[in-house]
């Protein structure tokens, strides 16, 4: 409390920069602590960073760690709409890729 308020930042600002700050450098175990009081800025905060994220393989964690898709509390319709779109296409991309190396193993193995 006395950091936020000698530095007058809201409580808000400070929770939303530092896990920007932890999801940009891969501190996924930290900021989940961090977003422990704040389970309803998750759905945001995804859609604030995801397009910093350069790894699938991060975005999936990131996406796993602040997204339950079967239990969408999201307040915000249209944040919650986008957040099931990118987890739709993490999923399509995902079952794409097993079917192609699915293919590729075929034929290693016919060929």
């Amino acid at each position: 409390f006395h950091y936020l308020r000698t530095t007058k930042q809201h409580l808000f600002e400070y929770v939303i920069s530092k896990a920007l700050e932890y999801i940009r450098i891969g501190n996924f175990t930290e900021l989940k602590y961090l977003l422990i009081p704040f389970p309803k800025l998750k759905p945001l905060l995804i859609l604030m960073s995801w397009h910093t994220i350069e790894n699938l393989e991060k975005q999936v964690e990131l996406l796993e760690l602040l997204w339950e898709h079967d239990k969408d509390d999201c307040e915000d319709q249209q944040i919650s709409s986008k957040v099931n779109n990118i987890h739709y296409q993490i999923e399509l991309a995902n079952w794409c890729k097993e079917v192609i190396l699915s293919l590729e193993r075929e034929e290693i193995y016919i060929g």
